[in-house]
């Protein structure tokens, strides 16, 4: 075999590395080019167009590899939103260098080299993403960067953080066998989602935890196979440092937990050995989940969540209005501050964001309404999947996130009735169960007409995100 042979072999069993990799020296390419030295749009789609077919050396003779072709689609969408968004536009609670917002927090490392003296406001979360950005910061001075050159290549990381998505969904596709055409329609589908593009521009933790979340379902999945010390270190690690981006990362624990407790009872000759491994995951992801909220605890006496004004407050209506019934009014209101419905504010940021509308903003309202359709589809799916006595453990893991998810978000809601707290961002892990369970559904059914409506919503919505995201 000759040598180029073999490293075509060694780059087809290390696909999903061979990705990450050359998506991390893109991006980088694309910001030396785009944001350093400010060269024309021109330049960017050229590189884009020999990033693709640099990726396309793993394409099969003759057959074109539609994985590849669909994660390439979801990597040129976001380089272009973030080359035309900036780190001030579409954020969550990013602000300035001088506020205690994300990027108050990235610079406040960056400067002092050490963690922020206060846990006012921004400055309460785990500091993982933060750390991230500010020795990102500390590179770029080294070549004597412009700090807001520099603050601007954050976005080069969030982008990559969103586009891996799709390489963890093609996982979890193979693992439940979903025939390739539904595959692929999943992999569009997360390709393509507006929620996952505005979060590839935004600096704040929710991106970073979003890919970890989703990497420990894999590793869940790798674990309950197989529970060597080895799956269960990484899972430890990545649960530790899923936590140490935003503390409601700690959502996970319950999928981990039910998967310990199924492997327990699944095998109960080797319980003991099992029960070490649990103690040795313990052992590793909860000092490292948990240290900065100690801290918090011992030098502020408190680690709470930032109280927002009170013009976000909701409180004074009533919990049935707020959490028990969809209030589709409020879901086209051209405002968010008029919003106080939850399922209602859920379905409408779930593409759009926190972002306004206004009366003649009939695409955005079409969008809205096929999500919608898309979500009564998912919920349907799901219950029929739970009636069902045929289950399937790596859907099993994939359902227990989207309920532990949603059940606590509604607790959440509860604790602080605020406009914010209503945000999809804070269950963005739910679109991963939620869609992949549509597709599950059509790989088993063989109700036609079901079948054909759900394509046809499919590709429309598809269709319409290519749309959307390119207005930006």
């Amino acid at each position: 075999m000759s040598l180029i042979n073999k490293i075509k072999k060694l780059i087809r069993k290390n696909t999903a590395s061979v990705l990450v990799i050359s998506t991390f020296l893109f991006e980088l390419l694309v910001y030396i080019t785009g944001f350093y030295f400010d060269v024309q749009n021109t330049l960017i789609f050229i590189l884009l167009l020999l990033y693709g077919a640099l990726l396309f050396c793993l394409v099969r003779k003759k057959k074109i590899n539609f994985y590849l072709l669909i994660y390439i689609i979801g990597v040129f969408i976001r380089t272009i939103y973030i080359l035309k968004t900036s780190i001030y536009d579409r954020q969550h609670d990013g602000l300035d260098i001088l506020d205690n917002g994300h990027i108050g927090y990235i610079y406040t490392i960056y400067q002092t080299h050490h963690l922020p003296t206060t846990n006012a406001w921004q400055f309460y979360h785990p500091p993982l993403w933060h750390i991230i950005g500010a020795c990102w910061l500390t590179i770029n001075s080294i070549f004597g960067v412009d700090i807001g050159i520099s603050l601007e290549g954050l976005q080069i990381f969030t982008c990559m953080f969103s586009s891996f998505i799709v390489i963890i969904v093609n996982y979890l596709c193979i693992k439940l066998k979903l025939k390739d055409k539904y595959r692929y329609l999943t992999l569009m589908l997360f390709a393509t989602n507006p929620k996952l593009l505005f979060m590839s521009g935004m600096i704040n933790n929710d991106c970073l935890l979003l890919f970890l979340e989703a990497l420990i379902l894999v590793l869940l999945i790798k674990w309950y196979e197989d529970s060597s010390y080895k799956n269960t270190i990484l899972l430890a690690i990545t649960t530790g440092l899923c936590v140490m981006t935003k503390a409601n990362g700690a959502i996970m624990s319950i999928p981990i937990l039910y998967v310990f407790i199924k492997k327990l009872l699944d095998n109960k000759r080797e319980i003991k050995t099992n029960i070490k491994k649990i103690l040795v995951f313990g052992f590793i992801s909860l000092p490292i989940g948990l240290w900065y909220q100690i801290r918090n605890i011992i030098l502020f006496s408190s680690n709470n969540i930032a109280t927002p004004k009170s013009t976000l407050y909701i409180g004074n209506h009533s919990i049935f209005s707020r959490l028990m019934i969809i209030d589709f009014k409020q879901i086209f209101n051209e405002s968010l501050l008029y919003n106080y419905n939850l399922p209602a504010y859920l379905i409408r940021s779930t593409v759009t964001g926190e972002l306004e509308l206004n009366s003649n903003d009939y695409f955005s309202k079409l969008f809205i309404i096929l999500n919608f359709i898309l979500i009564a589809i998912s919920l349907y799916c799901i219950i029929k999947y739970l009636v069902n006595k045929n289950k399937n453990m790596n859907m099993n893991i994939l359902l227990v996130t989207w309920i532990t998810s949603l059940v606590l978000m509604y607790i959440f809601n509860l604790k602080y009735p605020y406009i914010c707290s209503m945000d999809f961002r804070y269950i963005t892990i739910t679109l991963i169960p939620g869609i992949i369970i549509i597709f599950y559904t059509l790989n088993k059914i063989k109700d036609k007409r079901f079948i054909i409506f759900t394509e046809i919503v499919t590709y429309f919505f598809i269709l319409l995100s290519m749309l959307y995201v390119f207005g930006f």
